[in-house]
């Protein structure tokens, strides 16, 4: 069954499943699909080729099946990996098995290992192999084909090389104020700011006339939820509150297409989206005029005599069809208009043009100049797309829509707003504010035309409509002030990467423009490097015969793209200005008031005779470790001394607790953080010994696994090998499991011996049971199914049941950029939540939901109400300060792209021109695809300058205290699937690491940017011991596929599960900042707040 949804989408579902091991062999096996598949090949000039790959593909199938793999498990131990490689190289058949441990298993395993290693792939080695041990035949193809061979093994090498040294930001980068601040006089003079905005709503009482035209002007580069708040305001005038519904219905309808664009699956959508794009264009000349809002038979307008919902829609639904009947004529009118145009000026029409370049195109724009201007308005002759749908409204709209268009192009090449060179001042003083930060006159923001380009960009094919589409939007940019021209390209950028913007620049500056006639079509490059000022290169001047064609295309482009993102800045002042409300930030901490400063004073000393209460107990109790201590323990020493140390910690939490409610800056003391730091610590062995006393998961299997693999330090005097008495409910053995505990779960010896003679530690002091009024919101890391997700199920059952806490997962998704995670992060509180709540975070879902707090903290005030119940956050190795491995795999990810072209443009002279086409033709499209666009934007956010730009750009609640998680692996807790990923931050000199972030930048706050947000959020974040853990350490059923036999010997993922969550709902309920529900009150809140299976564990 097909189906087509409302933006063009379409689905195609199938009855039962798709056997892809079937489909695979009829494709290698069955004679009649092969001779196929290699006569489509032979008019490509391909045949042999695809030939030799198919005779490949059926080895490599046949050697999966004989050695069993099943799943990338089977293949990821280094020995498996080169027996599969040694026996593909062989070209051994599923009756010609190897014997194991032959001459060829043991060099690729050298060969393997030295890859995993991070030493890279040994080019000549592996050359040497391949002619040594290939069959005849496929030895001969190597011989043929040497130095490209060769190549490909270099890129290779390229990609598995080790890590370049990272750079650190640089001091005066790190000081860097928002862009905001840099412009703030300019934009006050330009634009209200967010926070004026939304004074001026919440006032009654009719706006300004003043004001309303501004907020008229500025509406399309507001959010959706912003101009959702602004026309929910009763006192706006009528025409101002149309244009706003007009404007949020654009927002809408785009919204929808970026949801999903791109494929074969969205081949309609081209058509669904001209329906409304020609209106909105139409609609954003057509209500430039100064009385717009007066005309009787404006656009915007309700038509007269449409008293009911119902004729208003039957009015705009017959426009539209009028809209799309007129796109589907477009190509002929045009093309009868420029001949009749073209003989009445006495040009010879038949004469073929080049592409049109900016000047013509703005030439067209005016009328073509003095004379010829008589002749086309005589005519009415629309010369380009926009006067196309001019023609289509009445007389006073067309004049209006013309002499509209007339201004912006006269605007655009003003010399205040055109730059024609490179070197040209973008600084503040550049130009006047009214001229730097002119908005234009469209309808469509920056982000909505960013948004429906990419979507034709990626469209397959790029037919007729979506060509119409994207010269239509082509021509509305660049009729815009240089500003907007700016903020589409950084739109296209996925929030300011350079790879996501060359990869779309690559397809538009190629645009596809066959349904067009050849003297209509637009030299976009060249239009481009007129408008911004940055020379933009021609595909056609690399290839073979060009200008260029021993430089990069890709290299040129990508630097092209940096330099428009430098041009940027003003854009992004201008957006942030305007969609964020800044918050006012003092360094300066308040002093307690008198009657605060007691309880400060009274809480500091409970905790000091706590201690000297603990020490003492300490000293009787005695030496955890003697002869016999599991067997045949001795009686418990001390018992009234650890009954008076236990007694005095209760009331040093309850001082603290009324101490930090009536001063909430003790937060940042250091005395508090210090003993908060020791609780969290606590509460930490306390988890996990509960979960091992009490057998819960597989717990007792990794403790056993870490006493028999773990280096001991000179300190620990305990057990190597687990017993029973070792979990037993009683003082001695819990002593002994907590001595054991210590030293397996914490990286550092200081941190081990430390908490051995902290009576805190010791005491292991559990909180009293009952629920709590808090609930979760759970955001995981860059590969995640979301709200589907089972990361750490079983842990937020048990506390929903002991604790009362609801679950909600955010419905992130996997290697999509921070902003896309971050808006699914606040609808999942804004649909789940009502009661007090803080956020999880787990690797880039760290920076994911600290981005989705900044933009609840500073957007609409019903986003800004969301934040008035959070309470706290909790880091699990935190990616929010960026990666070493990000930041690297950007640049490898450029090199590879170059080296790639380079590889390509071997194989210019064998391919026909019809080769060379398809071959571009599916590079363009996989990299302007939704999924590129997706994974550059990711991979961006994960790069310390990625980072650097969300800490510098944004605000947070930095009352909220910070706990976190943080790990260094070591050999025995490293998996043998994040070896490769180790060994690359190893090599870089980053010795203390978890195998994806180093331990320098998991902290709780900003590393990369020294500003007030920064530090006031160092000042809460509560520091804990370092952990000897791996990156995954929250996963287990998410990585079984990849959980080898060495892994499970190590017990490499049945780390305690709950020690992740259960600390710090503890530590915050001990303290306070979460509230105890009385018992009565627990069932009840259960039977409220019980949420939906699907965003509910």
């Amino acid at each position: 069954s097909v189906r087509i949804g409302d933006m063009g989408q379409m689905s195609v579902s199938y009855d039962g499943g798709i056997d892809w091991n079937a489909l695979a062999d009829q494709v290698l096996d069955d004679e009649a699909v092969v001779v196929q598949i290699l006569e489509v090949a032979e008019q490509l000039n391909l045949g042999r080729a695809v030939e030799k790959l198919m005779t490949l593909a059926r080895v490599i199938r046949n050697v999966l099946r004989s050695e069993h793999v099943e799943e990338p498990r089977d293949i990821i131990p280094a020995k498996k990996l080169a027996r599969f490689l040694a026996r593909v190289i062989a070209g051994a058949a599923e009756e010609e098995v190897p014997v194991e441990g032959s001459a060829l298993e043991k060099e690729v395993l050298f060969l393997v290992q030295q890859t995993i290693e991070a030493k890279g792939i040994d080019v000549s080695k592996t050359t040497r192999l391949l002619w040594d041990n290939l069959p005849a035949e496929a030895c001969a193809v190597v011989q043929e084909y040497t130095a490209e061979i060769d190549f490909a093994i270099k890129w290779m090498d390229g990609i598995m090389r080790p890590l370049e040294a990272s750079v650190e930001i640089e001091p005066a980068m790190a000081q860097e104020p928002p862009p905001a601040h840099k412009y703030r006089r300019d934009l006050q003079e330009a634009a209200p700011s967010a926070s004026r905005l939304y004074e001026a709503i919440s006032r009654p009482g009719p706006l300004p006339l003043d004001f309303e035209a501004s907020l008229s002007k500025v509406a399309p580069f507001l959010t959706t939820k912003q101009v959702e708040y602004v026309v929910s305001c009763p006192d706006l005038s009528a025409p101002v509150q149309q244009r706003l519904k007009f404007v949020l219905g654009i927002k809408r309808r785009v919204q929808k297409v970026s949801r999903g664009y791109g494929g074969v699956a969205f081949m309609p959508q081209g058509m669904a989206v001209g329906f409304f794009l020609a209106t909105a264009i139409r609609g954003s000349f057509a209500n430039t005029a100064k009385a717009s809002f007066q005309q009787d038979k404006g656009l915007l307008k309700q038509p007269q005599g449409a008293g009911t919902v119902a004729s208003h829609l039957t009015s705009l639904m017959r426009e539209q069809r009028q809209v799309a009947a007129e796109l589907a004529r477009l190509q002929e009118y045009q093309q009868k208009l420029v001949q009749e145009v073209s003989h009445i000026l006495g040009v010879d029409g038949t004469q073929k043009q080049p592409p049109r370049s900016l000047d013509s195109f703005l030439t067209s724009q005016r009328g073509l100049e003095s004379g010829s201007r008589q002749a086309t308005e005589a005519l009415d002759a629309p010369v380009c797309f926009l006067d196309c749908i001019a023609s289509g409204a009445c007389s006073a709209e067309r004049s209006t829509i013309r002499a509209n268009t007339n201004f912006a192009t006269g605007h655009l090449r003003s010399p205040h707003n055109m730059r024609r060179g490179p070197n040209a001042s973008t600084g503040p003083a550049a130009a006047p504010a009214a001229t730097a930060f002119d908005l234009g006159t469209s309808l469509l923001g920056p982000g909505e035309v960013a948004v429906l380009l990419q979507s034709g960009l990626a469209a397959v094919p790029q037919g007729r409509e979506v060509q119409q589409n994207q010269r239509m939007l082509l021509e509305l940019t660049v009729c815009q002030p240089p500003l907007f021209v700016k903020g589409v390209l950084y739109e296209l950028s996925n929030n300011g990467s350079s790879r996501a913007l060359s990869n779309n620049l690559v397809a538009l500056l190629d645009l596809k423009q066959d349904a067009i006639l050849p003297e209509a079509r637009l030299d976009v490059a060249e239009l481009l490097s007129t408008v911004l000022g940055v020379h933009m290169p021609r595909r056609a001047d690399f290839m073979a015969g060009g200008s260029q064609a021993s430089n990069s295309y890709v290299y040129s482009v990508n630097r092209a793209a940096t330099q428009v993102l430098e041009e940027c800045e003003a854009y992004v002042a201008l957006k942030h200005w305007l969609q964020r409300a800044e918050l006012p930030m003092s360094l300066e901490q308040a002093l307690p008031v008198p009657s605060a400063q007691r309880l400060v004073e009274a809480a500091e000393l409970a905790t000091q005779e706590a201690d000297a209460a603990g020490a003492i107990w300490l000293q009787q109790r005695g030496p955890v470790w003697y002869e016999g201590v599991l067997s045949s323990p001795h009686a418990e020493q001390g018992k009234g001394a650890r009954a008076r140390a236990q007694e005095l910690y209760t009331v040093a939490f309850q001082k603290c607790t009324a101490a930090l409610k009536a001063h909430p800056e003790l937060l940042t003391t250091p005395w508090f953080k210090d003993f908060w730091s020791r609780n969290y610590d606590a509460l930490m062995i306390q988890s996990v010994v509960r979960n091992v006393q009490e057998d819960v998961d597989t717990t007792r299997q990794w403790v056993s696994a870490q006493l028999r693999f773990a280096p001991k330090g000179k300190t620990y005097h305990g057990v190597e090998e687990v017993s029973d008495a070792l979990w037993a409910p009683f003082p001695p053995s819990e002593a002994c499991l907590v001595d054991c505990l210590l030293e397996v779960l914490y990286f550092f010896e200081a941190d081990r011996e430390k908490y051995r003679n902290d009576p805190l530690m010791q005491l292991v002091i559990d909180e009293p049971p009952g629920h709590v009024n808090f609930s979760i919101v759970s955001a995981m890391g860059v590969i995640t199914d979301g709200a589907a997700g089972t990361e750490m199920a079983a842990t937020y059952a048990r506390l929903e049941k002991l604790r009362g806490v609801v679950s909600i997962r955010a419905d992130t998704a996997t290697l999509q950029s921070v902003d896309y995670n971050a808006a699914k992060i606040e609808e999942a509180v804004r649909d789940n939540i009502s009661t007090p709540w803080g956020w999880v975070g787990y690797s880039q879902g760290c920076a994911n939901a600290f981005r989705a707090e900044a933009l609840m903290l500073q957007g609409t005030p019903p986003q800004q109400q969301l934040m008035s119940s959070f309470r706290c956050r909790q880091l699990i190795c935190s990616a929010a300060n960026g990666s070493a491995l990000a930041t690297s795999s950007d640049l490898k990810i450029v090199r590879a792209l170059i080296d790639g072209e380079r590889f390509i443009k071997r194989f210019q002279t064998t391919m026909s021109s019809e080769t060379q086409q398809l071959v571009l033709g599916v590079l363009q499209s996989g990299l302007s695809s939704r999924v590129a666009f997706a994974v550059f934007g990711s991979v961006q956010s994960l790069t310390h300058e990625g980072a650097r730009r969300m800490w510098r750009d944004d605000q947070h609640c930095y009352r909220a205290p910070t706990t976190s998680i943080r790990g260094v692996v070591e050999r025995h807790t490293q998996p043998e699937s994040l070896m490769l990923l180790s060994n690359w931050l190893g090599h870089d000199g980053m010795e203390n690491h978890d195998t994806q972030v180093v331990l320098g930048d998991a902290v709780g706050h900003p590393k990369v940017v020294k500003n007030p947000n920064a530090e006031l959020l160092a000042r809460t974040d509560m520091q804990s011991a370092v952990q000897r853990t791996h990156h995954w350490s929250p996963l287990k059923e998410e990585v079984l596929f990849i959980t080898t036999e060495d892994d499970s010997n190590l017990a490499m993922f049945d780390t305690p599960k709950d020690r992740h969550i259960f600390p710090w709902i503890d530590i915050n309920t001990r303290f306070g900042i979460i509230e105890r529900l009385p018992p009565v009150e627990s069932h009840a809140r259960n039977s409220v707040f019980r949420r939906s299976a699907t965003n509910a564990i």
